[in-house]
């Protein structure tokens, strides 16, 4: 797997790590076989097994590209947060990259993370590396206000974080279900006057 690839060989492993993610969007992973993988993308099982050992993988491989992705600051909604509406901006690219997916797909990392057996331990490890790292920002901003005493007695930049999270995933999560995106337009809609709620009264 440490090999150095040719560029056909690249084009190959992107061809099938490309194909496996629209698969699982559409259908999730444990309805995505490696045979519904190789039939979609027109490669072979030796193909595939030379660049995966499985198809857990090959997931951990998708996560590892995301992952690289938020380090370098490649994403979208890569930003610094430096004020409430600034957290409302960092909040509708993040939007617009989901929207980017498709009609209401949903989230992939959700997909996997509900579908990820506990035994597992290799993709969990790397969703919740890549949720750290999407949430840094918005922590960031949180984290100031807490430091300048700017947040109601008791609240934490943590707990800030993870219910801007929850709150992001939920939505999206329902407009799959729903396969309407208005879901995750309605819960923006109120989430940063939710936030602003925890904030002092000056």
């Amino acid at each position: 797997m440490g090999t150095k690839l040719s560029a056909k060989g690249r084009r190959t492993k992107s061809e099938l790590l490309d194909t496996a993610y629209q698969l699982f969007l559409e259908r999730g992973i444990h309805a995505t076989s490696v045979d519904d993988i190789l039939r979609v993308s027109g490669k072979g099982k030796s193909q595939f097994y030379h660049y995966f050992n499985n198809k857990e993988d090959l997931i951990h491989l998708l996560l590892v590209e995301h992952l690289e992705e938020l380090k370098q600051g490649n994403t979208s909604y890569s930003m610094e947060i430096l004020s409430w509406d600034g957290l409302g901006e960092w909040l509708d690219k993040l939007i617009n990259y989901y929207r980017s997916l498709g009609k209401a797909k949903g989230c992939i990392l959700g997909m996997i993370g509900q579908e990820t057996a506990p035994e597992e331990e290799l993709i969990r490890k790397d969703l919740q590396k890549i949720f750290d790292l999407k949430m840094k920002a918005p922590k960031d901003f949180f984290q100031r206000l807490e430091t300048l005493g700017l947040l109601k007695d008791g609240i934490k930049a943590q707990q800030l974080s993870d219910f801007l999270l929850c709150q992001i995933q939920g939505s999206v999560f329902l407009a799959k279900v729903y396969q309407d995106e208005r879901v995750v337009d309605h819960s923006a809609e109120l989430l940063i006057s939710a936030l602003r709620s925890f904030e002092k009264d000056t």
